[in-house]
């Protein structure tokens, strides 16, 4: 009798992907890239959450409701964009339009961000957001994503 192969609740089977659904070094490299900067923003909202409810005292009303505004802002957008990294991995179609759009912010606030002065924090954003930019268009890594899969 030939061994049952172990197989998940699901009933799909738990052997190595095949390489047709391993990622590539590019999509891995996208799916970390904007993984980053979903935890990144996600951490500023809820430092800035924290931020709000510690000087919610002496801060107008107005003000406390536009940071608390901000802070949620920021934790769902971040949310938005580790989910995208997942969907990277797995290869989804809706993943390559929301990876975009975040890398244009993203030069562009680090464009901003070194005009200020803060070039440690302007710099090394803008280059996170031109080579996760590149690779998200990169037929490599982006293009894909834009194949159809089932279920998707």
């Amino acid at each position: 009798m030939a061994p049952v192969p172990a197989s998940t609740p699901r009933g799909r089977p738990t052997a190595s992907r095949s390489a047709d659904t391993r990622p590539t070094t590019p999509l891995a490299v996208l799916a970390g890239a904007v993984g980053l900067e979903g935890l990144a923003l996600a951490g500023i909202g809820v430092a800035l959450a924290v931020d709000v409810l510690v000087h919610v005292t002496g801060t107008p009303w107005r003000a406390s409701v536009l940071f608390a505004a901000l802070a949620a802002l920021f934790v769902i957008y971040g949310g938005a964009l580790l989910a995208a990294a997942r969907a990277v991995v797995r290869r989804r179609r809706w993943a390559r339009a929301l990876c975009v759009l975040s890398q244009l912010i993203a030069m562009l606030m680090g464009w901003q961000i070194a005009e200020w002065g803060v070039w440690q924090v302007g710099l090394p954003l803008a280059v996170l957001g031109v080579v996760a930019g590149v690779l998200a268009l990169a037929p490599q890594a982006g293009g894909l994503l834009v194949r159809a899969r089932t279920g998707d």
